[in-house]
């Protein structure tokens, strides 16, 4: 092998090995990025849940309240629905109208 050729092998193989080491660098901070991701979403879901386990005496009126406003809001809703249905249809009352208009 001429030497301008074994030249260019060893720094092509010199370009390799300093890519690798690099490469794998990268691989390592994702791997690190990962896991420090995965550790501050379970930190923030415990945090939710930890403050919510604390404060739930001091809302749990206040939950009592929305959803009894809610049930007596369904209940209004369904009420309402109720009469609707049982109010005469539009030939009944124009019967009714014509039936008034022609008796005169």
């Amino acid at each position: 092998m001429d030497p301008e050729t074994k030249k260019v092998l060893e720094e092509n193989l010199r370009l390799s090995q300093d890519t690798n080491e690099i490469v794998h660098k990268v691989w390592g901070a994702q791997r690190w990025a990962r896991v420090f991701r995965i550790l501050y979403w379970v930190f923030i879901a415990a945090a939710v849940t930890g403050v919510f386990y604390y404060i739930q005496p001091y809302i749990q009126p206040y939950i009592q309240s929305i959803l009894g406003a809610y049930s007596g809001a369904a209940s209004g809703i369904q009420d309402i629905q109720d009469r609707a249905q049982a109010l005469p249809d539009a030939k009944t009352i124009s019967n009714f109208i014509n039936n008034i208009i022609g008796s005169q």
